[in-house]
């Protein structure tokens, strides 16, 4: 599978508009905005859950046919959800974090659809002990990762249950995103304050200037 056409999420115009949807290179941090996010996900969750249907409609054994699809639906994460959370994590505003909050149910919920598949988990299943993996030590170590996932994600269980388990990892998923928030925030507003030469005495002029710069901000604010 290429991993240089757009095509496979949406049209060349809109990816060059999203830095989201651009399903090459290195991602384009500058360029994302909060307003990218909404329509980068849901052409994530679209093509993904075209990839599943087709594969959950496919009865075809061997890696290719089921791990090639499957690899498509990890570049989507790659490109249009990984930056999001790394650049909320190291230049988070508060209108980035609005656009991932608002989104973030869609993505565990696509995630979990993806883990409880049943056609998927019994493809997995027959390719654990297929030909393609008898002799390939790193391909049936992958294969036997996804069926642990699987099942750690809800896929025995049926009707209330699972509802319920799928309603946990909603909570859960945004209780760590509130957490990770809440650090990053603390962290952002901690400070020290030096006030004499020799608690210094041993920084770098680098280290003073940088310092003394950020005590300046503090001080504005």
């Amino acid at each position: 599978m290429s991993t240089s056409s757009t095509d496979t999420v949406t049209g060349e115009s809109e990816a060059s508009a999203n830095p989201l949807l651009a399903m090459q290179g290195l991602p384009a941090f500058a360029e994302i905005r909060p307003e990218h996010v909404a329509p980068a996900v849901a052409a994530i969750v679209a093509r993904s859950r075209q990839i599943l249907q087709g594969l959950e409609s496919d009865d075809s054994d061997g890696w290719d046919a089921l791990m090639l699809p499957l690899e498509e639906i990890d570049i989507l994460f790659e490109y249009g959800w990984s930056p999001v959370e790394h650049l909320l994590s190291v230049a988070s505003t508060d209108e980035l974090r609005a656009a991932h909050e608002a989104v973030l149910s869609q993505i565990v919920e696509l995630r979990l659809q993806l883990r409880q598949s049943e056609p998927l988990y019994r493809r997995l299943l027959r390719l654990r002990e297929h030909r393609d993996i008898a002799a390939a030590e790193a391909r049936r170590r992958i294969v036997e990762r996804m069926i642990q996932s699987a099942e750690q994600s809800g896929i025995g269980l049926q009707g209330d249950q699972r509802a319920r388990f799928n309603e946990i990892q909603q909570q859960l998923s945004q209780l760590a995103t509130d957490f990770s928030n809440h650090v990053l925030d603390a962290t952002k507003a901690w400070s020290l304050n030096l006030t004499d030469a020799e608690s210094v005495s041993g920084f770098p002029e680098s280290l003073r200037r940088l310092t003394a710069a950020a005590w300046s901000r503090a001080a504005e604010n």
